[in-house]
């Protein structure tokens, strides 16, 4: 997202237990780059150090933009189910009041920018890109549009 960002390990007995990513990763999305981030940094950020973690880690954003996002992988991934269950739980809760949690295992299932290796996702790129660094930053692009 930008360079000055951090984001924080939650650990218990040297197992992670949760991550507060900042502005770096969302329930179902990534950070844009507009405030002088690289999305090429960003692609190996979430590569190296969110793929890799655990499925029961808890995911703590710096915002809830859940909602949007879901919006975004239905609108890229349109057959991805789990992504349509969590939306049609959203929908049905005041967003001021309740906020959704999310582990490493359902942002695995919703979260596009984790599943670059996946046909669903790739087969509706506009420039049939393969190369999981590729299709990252071709999603960041439609994601900063759309």
């Amino acid at each position: 997202h930008t360079f000055s960002h951090l984001c924080l390990l939650l650990k218990n007995e040297d197992k992670v237990k949760a991550v507060f990513s900042g502005d770096t990763m969302f329930n179902a999305g990534v950070g844009n780059c507009h405030n002088g981030g690289d999305p090429s940094v960003l692609f190996e950020t979430i590569r190296d150090y969110f793929k890799t973690l655990d499925d029961e880690v808890v995911l703590y954003p710096g915002h809830d933009y859940l909602r949007n996002n879901l919006g975004f992988t239905l609108d890229r991934e349109p057959t991805n189910l789990e992504a349509k269950r969590w939306q049609e739980k959203h929908l049905l809760v005041d967003q001021n009041k309740e906020f959704f949690q999310t582990k490493m295992k359902d942002e695995r299932l919703i979260n596009t920018f984790l599943r670059l290796d996946q046909p669903s996702v790739i087969d509706n790129l506009p420039n049939h890109v393969q190369d999981e660094k590729a299709v990252f930053i071709t999603l960041r692009e439609l994601r900063n549009k759309w």
